[in-house]
């Protein structure tokens, strides 16, 4: 298992499923409301605390993607227990959110250990449900 995975969206039934794998923790990214089937994130942080799994909720606009929120996401990361499952809604945001983000962290000038792992290690996984 990789110290970080990036997904579609996870469901709050999945959370239990995650822990058996291995997951430590669960950031989502996608902000409450995108779709009307969407769990909100109070729900997910809810059942990812049941399954012992640390949060949080980082909702993020790939297309407004900026320097600032990629550290922020690698200070949250950098301190989350590992491995990490990270989320968006679908791989076509996923594919998206890939390169935009090795732009901006390619601006920053270093590499800390976070950027490494992200850039490495980033797989899409099969069906947890």
């Amino acid at each position: 298992m990789t110290n970080l995975t990036l997904y579609k969206q996870i469901h709050p039934c999945q959370c239990q499923n995650l822990a058996k794998l291995g997951y430590k923790s669960l950031v989502n990214l996608r902000f409450d409301d995108e779709v009307a089937e969407q769990p909100k994130s109070a729900d997910l942080a809810i059942s990812a605390k049941k399954a012992e799994l640390e949060y949080q909720h980082i909702p993020t606009d790939i297309d407004g993607i900026h320097l600032q929120q990629v550290k922020n996401f690698a200070d949250v990361i950098n301190k989350l227990p590992k491995p990490v499952m990270v989320f968006l809604w679908n791989r076509q945001p996923c594919q998206t959110f890939v390169p935009k983000c090795g732009r901006v962290w390619a601006n920053l000038g270093c590499l800390n250990l976070i950027i490494v792992s992200v850039l490495q290690t980033l797989v899409f996984v099969g069906n947890l449900a």
